[in-house]
This record gives C-alpha cells, sequence and structure tokens, in this order.
C-alpha cells in the first residue's frame, strides 16, 4: 500500500513538473520570433509538448516557431481591449464583443441620425470600458411616419434636408371652439366637428370702430357705442337732387353726401 501511494505521488510530481515547464517554455517563446533549443537530430527530438509551437530541427538545433492566435490560456489572448472578453478555447483565441463597451464615440455609433451618440466614462488606468449612451434628437426624423402627432389641424412631414419634422396647420381647421378664435370681438366664433371647419357667424350691430356701422344710409350718422352700433337720422339730409327742390326756379338745386345745395343761377327772372 506505501508503495503505491509513493508511485502515485511521484507520478503527481512529474505531472506538475511537465505543466510548470511547459508554461515557462511557453512564455519564453516571443510573439514574432523564435526559441532554439536542444541540439537534435530529428524533428521528433525537438517536441516541445506545447500544443501552440511549430517543433522543428534544422541545422542540430531545435526550433519552436510560434502559431499565431493559438492559445494555452486565457492570458494569451489578451488583446489589450476593454471591450472585448477573451476566451481560449481548443488551443484557439475568441475575442467576444461586450455589448455598449466602449472607448471613443466612434464604438458606440448605432448608424441612427436620430441619436446623438457618445461614450462615457473610460477608466483608462484601470483597463475598464466606457458606456456608450444614445440621446434621442428632439424632433429628428427620417421618415414623414416619425413626425405624426395625432393633431388633424396639421399636416405632418419630414424635412429630409434638416432631418426635422414640420407640422404645417391646415387653415381653419379645427378640434374645438377656442381653436377658431379670430380675436374678432363682433363674430361668434365655433368649430363645425362635422367637417371640422371653423365658422365666424358676425354678431349683428356690433362694432369695434364707427366705420364697422356704416348702413350705406346718407341721412344717418353711424357710431359705435360700448360696441354696439347707433344709427342717428340727420334732420336736413337728401338721397337724391329732387329731395333738395326748393321750388325756385332761380336756384340749381342737388343733393351732396346727404346736405342739399342750392346754387344762384346768374341773369335769372322769375316767371
Amino acid at each position: 500500500m506505501r508503495k503505491k501511494i509513493l508511485m502515485g505521488l511521484g507520478m503527481m510530481a512529474v505531472f506538475f513538473v511537465f505543466l510548470g515547464w511547459q508554461g515557462e517554455a511557453w512564455s519564453k517563446i516571443p510573439a514574432t520570433g523564435v526559441l532554439t533549443y536542444r541540439p537534435c537530430r530529428s524533428d521528433r527530438e525537438c517536441e516541445d509538448k506545447i500544443p501552440c509551437t511549430r517543433d522543428f530541427c534544422k541545422n542540430g538545433k531545435c526550433y519552436h516557431l510560434r502559431v499565431v492566435g493559438c492559445c494555452v490560456t486565457v492570458k494569451d489572448c489578451d488583446d489589450k481591449n476593454p471591450c472585448t472578453r477573451d476566451v481560449c478555447k481548443g488551443n484557439k483565441c475568441y475575442h467576444l464583443k461586450i455589448k455598449d463597451c466602449c472607448v471613443t464615440p466612434r464604438d458606440c455609433d448605432d448608424n441612427n441620425p436620430c441619436t446623438e451618440d457618445f461614450c462615457r466614462p473610460y477608466l483608462a488606468a484601470a483597463g475598464v470600458g466606457g458606456k456608450c449612451y444614445h440621446k434621442p434628437i428632439l424632433d429628428c426624423c427620417t421618415s414623414d411616419r416619425e413626425c405624426e402627432d395625432n393633431n388633424p389641424c396639421t399636416k405632418d412631414f419630414c424635412d429630409k434636408k434638416k432631418r426635422r419634422c414640420v407640422h404645417t396647420r391646415i387653415p381653419e381647421c379645427c378640434v374645438t371652439d377656442r381653436d377658431c378664435d379670430d380675436g374678432n370681438r363682433c363674430t361668434r366664433d365655433y368649430c363645425d366637428k362635422k367637417t371640422r371647419t371653423c365658422v365666424h357667424k358676425p354678431i349683428p350691430d356690433c362694432c369695434v370702430k364707427d366705420k364697422d356701422c356704416d348702413d350705406g344710409d346718407p341721412c344717418t350718422k353711424d357710431y359705435c357705442v360700448d360696441g354696439k352700433c347707433v344709427h342717428k337720422r340727420l334732420e336736413v339730409c337728401c338721397k337724391e337732387d329732387r329731395d333738395c327742390d326748393d321750388k325756385d326756379p332761380c336756384t340749381k338745386d342737388y343733393c351732396k353726401e346727404g346736405q342739399c345745395y342750392h346754387e344762384k343761377i346768374e341773369n335769372c327772372e322769375p316767371k
């Protein structure tokens, strides 16, 4: 029993020595160079048991060429990029990209013209990558569909050159009565819900200034009082020349701007 235990311990010691030698020999092989080893007569004598070297005998010396991209441990795969997870599998290196990790803003480009892409923070000293952020650009667009504002009274489209949404108001379109206020106190403004158009109905005898009260009658004086029209009839007024007939054959009677005029006819003698 004791003999078996001693043999087992001896084999383990040999195994660990072999691993230590293998790791040490591998670490001494430069990335691009070669390592001459012991004297040899054939390639078989140069076998170093390291899977990542190509071993051969040349001119009586052993050469161990490092196989590019081959690995023994994950340390052999370190690409010095904080945004990759380096893996050694089957003596081959893999560099898996870490999602949203970045070193520069270019690493964060999502090919979306409507986002502002930036990287923060990057702890270079600690070998830690930053994180990508994609901030939406307000009112930016690439298609008309992105500009829909759900307002039936605007025509929505995307200005492709400026990449900006444009919302053009449709004249006289409305959703509520408030949309129809024309600022004129002499109209009753409301929204026709069926046609979605504004209606501005004049309020009778409403006015803002005297001119609003002109009734076209020269025999009234029209003016505005407290938002209401007043039409005061003139005592002496005419609409046409015959209203001014004074029965005198020696005057020329005519009406002008609601007033009668009687011009004397020279050298006229009443009959």
